[in-house]
């Protein structure tokens, strides 16, 4: 099983056992693998774009790209050999059957997808900080809101150690992971080849 460190820059809910496996189950009704789905596909809000997690020496981390004004960052801790066989997608509707938490309003989902040429298990250790660059973090929130980030595993149980508290996002529209570790992916537990994470950020 391999290890990778981690941080990150969007958003999504939950509430189950830290660190345990994940359970394979099917995607939600109308939500496609993002292993068999296409790279691009045109989208009027266009949140339809697959991302490939990135590495570097020092710092790696998973994206989400311009999702309707919302763009994520998640990082973890530094690369480890071999190649980061992970993509993420956001979604600014429910893409299925990710749980909503009462009195709780979803602004943005996040598909993390395991794929399935990947020769192990994806287990997240914690982002160097500082740099303070190596938080997670996610762009283009309102202002005027406090925010919560849920994680719900593959068979869309909360993940343990979620919600995570935000609070509110800058005057710039930033939202910070301000406190160990510092990202949403240490949390996660092992991710099994071909299996999701679902995130989920929400406001009151």
């Amino acid at each position: 099983m391999k290890l990778l460190p981690i941080a990150i820059a969007l958003a999504v809910p939950f509430v189950a056992g830290c660190g345990q496996a994940l359970n394979q189950s099917s995607l939600p009704s109308g939500a496609q693998s993002l292993g068999s789905a296409p790279s691009v596909r045109a989208h009027p809000y266009n949140c339809n774009i697959h991302d490939d997690g990135t590495r570097s020496a020092t710092t790696s981390f998973l994206k989400v790209t311009n999702c309707s004004g919302f763009a994520g960052r998640l990082f973890y801790g530094p690369g480890t050999v071999g190649g980061l066989k992970i993509t993420t997608q956001g979604f600014t509707s429910n893409p299925g059957a990710v749980p909503v938490p009462p009195g709780e309003t979803p602004v943005l989902f996040i598909q993390m997808h395991v794929l399935p040429q990947d020769p192990a298990p994806a287990s997240f250790a914690a982002p160097t900080v500082p740099p303070n660059s190596n938080r997670s973090r996610i762009t283009g929130v309102p202002t005027g809101n406090t925010y919560k980030f849920y994680a719900y595993d593959n068979s869309f149980t909360p993940i343990g150690g979620f919600p995570i508290n935000l609070g509110s996002p800058t005057a710039g529209g930033t939202l910070f992971f301000t406190a160990s570790p510092w990202s949403p992916l240490p949390l996660v537990g092992t991710v099994p080849v071909g299996n999701n994470v679902w995130f989920e950020l929400t406001k009151p």
